[in-house]
Parts: C-alpha cells; structure tokens; sequence
C-alpha cells in the first residue's frame, strides 16, 4: 500500500498532515456497497486495473501540497497520446489516460477542500470556548489554546495559497475560519509592540506608510501587522484615515483620499468591482455601524477585526484600534492601537492602584487578563504627546463608531484601480499568474 514517505526539503514549509484518508476499498464500500468491492478485489490482479488502484490510493494518502502539485499536473493539456503526465510521489512519474485523468482530479480536489474543512471542524470548539469564556482570564487562555492550534497549520495553508495563487476554499465557514485564524495571528502579533519602545514603534509604521511624524499615527499602527499578514499591498493605505477604513470595508467610497481604496479589480481579462468579484467568490467585507452594534450582547466581533470610535460622539470617527478580544455577556471590548491612550506594561511591577475607583480597577484587571500583562495608565510626562502603544477596555456605547472584517481575498495578490477612466484599458501591471 502506497504511505507518504517523501523526506521534506531544506526550507520547504512543514506541512500539517492531513487526517488519514479512508483505504479506497472502505470508501468503496461506503458508497456503493459490498458488491462493488468484491468486484474490486476481483479485478486487481489485472497489471493496469492494479496500477489505476495504486494511482488512486497514492492521492487518497498524499500530503495538502503533493495534492495541489497533482492538480495542476491533472489539470495540465494531454499530449499527443491524450495523456497527461503525473508525480504520484513512491509511483513516480506515471503517464494517465483522459477518463482517469477526470476521476483522480475530482479525488485530489476533494481531498485538499478536507484539509481546509478539517481545520475549520478543529478550531470550531475552540472558538466557542473563546466565545463563552467565563472571563478575561479564561478569555486570554482560550486564545492561547487557539493560536497554538492555528500555528502549526497557517504555514502549510499559506504554502497551498501560494502553489495555488489564492484562497481556493470551496466551503464557506473553512474560508472564515482561515480568515479567523490569519486575523488572531494580527492581533495577538501587535501584543508584542506593548514591550517595545513607544517611540521606536511610532518611527517604524510611520516610515513604512512615507507619512510624517507629526501625523495621527493609528491607523499607520493598525495596518502594520495586516500587512506583515499579507494584505495586499495595494490595501495599506485604506487604513490611513477614518474614511477610509469606512469605505474599504463598506466598499463604498469618499472624497477624501479616494485612491486610498481601489474600487476595481482585474479578473478573469476584465475589471470588474471589488465588490462584484468577492461576492461572486462568496468572500464578502463586513462593516457593522453604530446601529448594529448599539446593543452589544452576541455581536459577531473577533480578534483581529478593525475598530472606529466617535469620541464626541457626533457621528464622526476619530480613531482606529484593532479587536483583542471581546465579551459577549458583559458587551466589554478590548483593543490595541497605536497613538492611543490605553492602558500600558507595569514592567516594574510598582504601579499603585490605591486611588483607583473599582470600576478603574475593573478595567485594568481586565486588560491585563486579556494580555496576560500586569496594566497600568500610561503617565504622561510634561510636554509629551499623548499618543502610545495601550490596550482600551470600553462597554460597547455610544462612542463605538463601527468595526470592520476582511475579505480572505484581499490576502491575495490582484491588480487594482480606482479611476474610473482606467477601466477600458489593460492593466499597468499583468495579474499575478
């Protein structure tokens, strides 16, 4: 029987298995019966029945990127015989006839979609226990449970992305779930610029984006670690301003700064709205408003998803973080961003929390919990900006302008455009193969 015993290659990504596949014989049975196996067993001593079973059991055991190398080889032009050519890993090279090139391509795409729905089944309780944590201790550990589930597996999902050129993920909560698990890695990721320099950081994200120092540099922050996430580059200047965060997850548009946020893609040999193409892929954005989320209680709010808040509030926002956690029984968000004012480390251990009132109490206990941190608030020192690496603890209310998720398109690479008089015309730049 063939097994998977290729040794993986120096650099190549470390792929999570996946889940034993049913003998053929066993999946043979299930669908069709006994019948059909005795007539199976009978015909394998046949030489090319033998080797047509050995084909298929070699695909049924093949690892997610010896599958997504048998599709593209299965989906290839046949030569002159109508053949096409196949590595079938222990078998080697083996040339297939037409008929059979049909079966094994059917079988191979069946069995990568697993992989992906697999993930999604395995990380579905611990999501739940995120969900339902008692509190933000219990929150913070459900978390770790989750990225410690997602880390060994993204690895092998990116290098599916990248054989592959997108997320081609026919199952529609396996889509979210790798969206969830891509957006857990942002947040929990930006955890780590609370240990460094506030200053250092500011530099850093405001260099990337070519903006000024002097500028308002949340949303500088907030696109950092999408971006080291894959977002497509053409995306990082969305978050620059409140606007934009609004009309990229809204797919809408405004006057200010509109090529911040292209509104056309190049698909398929023709361009066609962001808007048009993601919901034709059943990938759409989300943007939630005030209204919608004015209750609290059981909103669809996760890690990773991108905040706007209304201080005033008069209707217009003027802030961007990004979701660390959120309790749904008490509606507590939690969040990171950059030029903010939230809580800090207490890297010496010898803030006094004597003075505080118990609902300030509260709301420290809680981001620490959620970071796993000892909190303080950040002093300001004389004639400093106000602006750092915090965590904001807030009842969801009156100043929570939106929130926004990701398409788990826009972690792929495409062309865009966002003048209209562009859109009779090629791209600049030929689409990514």
């Amino acid at each position: 029987m063939y097994r998977r015993t290729r040794e993986r290659k120096p650099g190549e990504p470390e792929e999570a298995p996946l889940r034993a596949a049913p003998h053929p014989l066993i999946a043979l049975q299930t669908s069709a019966g006994n019948r059909a196996v005795a007539g199976m067993l009978q015909r394998l001593g046949e030489p090319e029945f033998e080797r047509s079973f050995q084909r298929r059991t070699a695909v049924m055991f093949a690892s997610p990127g010896e599958l997504v190398k048998m599709i593209r080889q299965l989906h290839a032009p046949p030569n002159a015989d109508e053949k096409v050519s196949v590595d079938f890993g222990l078998l080697g090279v083996q040339d297939i006839s037409l008929e059979e090139m049909v079966d094994l391509a059917e079988l191979a795409s069946r069995r990568l979609q697993e992989f992906f729905t697999r993930f999604a089944e395995g990380r579905a309780p611990l999501y739940a226990a995120m969900r339902s944590a008692a509190d933000a201790a219990a929150r913070h550990d459900a978390i770790v449970a989750l990225r410690a589930y997602d880390d060994p597996q993204l690895p092998t999902m990116w290098h599916l992305h990248d054989l592959l050129g997108s997320w081609q993920i026919a199952d529609a909560t396996a889509r979210d779930a790798v969206l969830a698990a891509i957006q857990l890695k942002i947040a929990t990721d930006l955890e780590a610029d609370l240990q460094n320099d506030k200053d250092a950081v500011h530099k850093r994200v405001v260099e990337h984006a070519g903006m000024g120092m002097n500028d308002e540099w949340c949303g500088f922050f907030a696109q950092d670690s999408y971006r080291r996430s894959r977002l497509d580059s053409d995306f990082e200047k969305a978050f620059f301003h409140v606007r934009n965060v609004e009309d990229f997850f809204a797919y809408s548009t405004s006057p200010i700064n509109i090529g911040r946020t292209p509104r056309w893609i190049y698909e398929s040999g023709r361009w066609q709205s962001v808007r048009e193409y993601h919901e034709s892929r059943g990938a759409l954005r989300m943007w939630q408003n005030h209204a919608a989320l004015a209750g609290g209680g059981e909103l669809d709010i996760r890690p990773g998803d991108i905040v706007l808040f209304d201080w005033e509030p008069n209707g217009v926002a003027d802030h961007i973080v990004t979701v660390a956690s959120y309790d749904p029984t008490t509606s507590t968000l939690v969040t990171i961003g950059g030029n903010d004012s939230g809580y800090v480390i207490d890297k010496a251990g010898t803030y006094d929390a004597s003075h505080e009132s118990d609902a300030e109490t509260g709301k420290r206990e809680t981001a620490g919990a959620v970071t796993g941190e000892a909190m303080k608030p950040r002093a300001k020192p004389p004639g400093a900006a106000t602006g750092h690496v915090g965590v904001g603890v807030r009842v969801i209310g009156a100043q929570l302008y939106g929130i926004g998720r990701p398409s788990l398109i826009d972690f792929e690479d495409h062309v865009y455009d966002h003048l209209p008089e562009n859109q009779g015309k090629a791209p600049v730049k030929p689409p990514s193969p």
